[in-house]
């Protein structure tokens, strides 16, 4: 019995990675930007334009490329052959031509073909699911640059402001020391907490440059292209989750396709110590050309001839030994592979759910916090301005509310990426 191909090996190249792509973004028109991009839309258009994506796909072609060859193998193989011979004296060698139609097919190998096959259907799925592998890899990393740019754009949205009354008060300390108030560490302080904040704005502006390329790169857009992009919604309580659906991922699906190639490898080093039969005919005509006079003339006129080949190997030095400890070794290393990558599946996928929960209760603390922040920096500062505060708890306020602002947009963004992982890591 020949092994049967797997079914995703038997669907059009076209409609198979159709199929593969992330529901997410299946059923959507092309993408017309008329407005800031939605992440939707991002993912949709990485999946139409980004550069690297193609090359997972020609990996599934030229799976499926062989196992075709390896199918083909099964059945019988028709060629034309001929040629022209001459030699002189006709006494030691005739001229004559040669044309035939030769047929040659397996009768029995000891399942070495339907091993080929076997192993490249396990090819081909593990060729698909390297391509699903590296669609979720590339939502991964939109994902990840899409959140990098928005808080950088809410860093800069928060610190520019955040700048402007530091400015502010420093016309205070400014005015204080025209007067002939001795503010002068107190201006010194103010000067050098400004130029930092200065400095961390800019910083904020370089982390966008970079969040805007990547992506753009992601999209397969000019990397300096201006990209605006639609706010996501601040974090929820995470759903619960239940299943296993880590071992729905393609990373377990090719580690589990791995072990079967190599399964079929060794089966097919397995029929190497057993009979091969071949059979062979040709149906073809020999014409004489002169006289047919030579010793070594193979025969003249037209006719058919059928050979039945056998060979069965029973000493080889070691070399079918040799074969089957090797495909052994690969196949117990392919099990164990698929065992790693099972766990490390699950743990990504674990650590996922359990950051989300984690960082949804961080989210709330930080969120309302940064309000009693603000409160303590405008206090301080209203104190300062009555003559009762210092200078120093003035600015210890500020850091403080710049830090408790900064540490939420961290916050937001690191619940983000836990999004990104579970959606890497789960079942989609």
């Amino acid at each position: 019995m020949r092994s049967a191909p797997s079914k995703s090996a038997s669907r059009p190249l076209f409609l198979l990675l159709a199929s593969l792509a992330s529901p997410a973004v299946l059923g959507q028109p092309p993408v017309v930007e008329q407005g800031p991009l939605t992440l939707q839309e991002a993912l949709l258009e990485a999946h139409r334009a980004n550069a690297q994506l193609p090359v997972a796909e020609f990996q599934v072609q030229q799976a499926m490329a062989r196992l075709r060859q390896t199918r083909g193998l099964l059945y019988p193989q028709l060629s034309v052959d001929g040629d022209v011979h001459g030699g002189t004296p006709q006494t030691y060698a005739s001229s004559d031509a040669l044309a035939r139609v030769l047929a040659k097919t397996p009768i029995y190998n000891g399942g070495e073909l339907r091993a080929g096959v076997a192993r490249s259907s396990a090819e081909v799925d593990s060729s698909i699911a390297g391509y699903r592998m590296s669609t979720r890899d590339l939502d991964h990393a939109v994902r990840l640059a899409y959140g990098r740019i928005l808080r950088a754009e809410a860093t800069l949205d928060f610190r520019r402001p955040a700048i402007d009354r530091l400015q502010a008060y420093l016309s205070v300390v400014q005015s204080r020391q025209a007067a002939g108030q001795g503010v002068g560490a107190d201006l010194l302080q103010t000067l050098q907490r400004l130029a930092a904040a200065r400095a961390d704005l800019e910083a904020a502006g370089r982390d966008l440059d970079e969040g805007r390329l990547a992506l753009n790169d992601l999209l397969g857009r000019e990397p300096g292209a201006q990209i605006s992009l639609a706010p996501l919604p601040d974090p929820t309580p995470p759903a619960k989750t239940t299943g296993t659906p880590w071992l729905s991922t393609p990373d377990v699906e090719q580690s589990e396709a791995n072990v079967r190639a190599s399964e079929a490898s060794v089966n097919a080093a397995r029929a190497g110590r057993k009979p091969h039969i071949t059979f062979e005919g040709d149906v073809g005509t020999q014409p004489v050309l002169g006289s047919n006079v030579a010793l070594l003339n193979n025969g003249t006129g037209s006719g058919a001839e059928v050979t039945i080949n056998f060979s069965l190997p029973f000493w080889d030095s070691g070399v079918l030994r040799g074969r089957m400890d090797e495909a052994n070794a690969v196949l117990r290393q392919a099990r164990q592979q698929s065992l790693v990558v099972q766990r490390e599946a699950q743990l990504a996928w674990t650590q996922a759910v359990t950051d989300l929960g984690d960082l949804y209760d961080e989210y709330r603390a930080r969120d309302a916090a940064t309000g009693t922040a603000r409160d303590a920096y405008l206090q301080a500062e209203s104190l300062y301005r009555g003559g009762q505060g210092t200078a120093l708890a003035v600015l210890d306020a500020y850091d403080a509310w710049i830090q408790a602002n900064q540490s939420l947009l961290d916050v937001v963004y690191t619940y983000r990426v836990a999004q990104a992982d579970l959606y890497r890591w789960g079942s989609q």
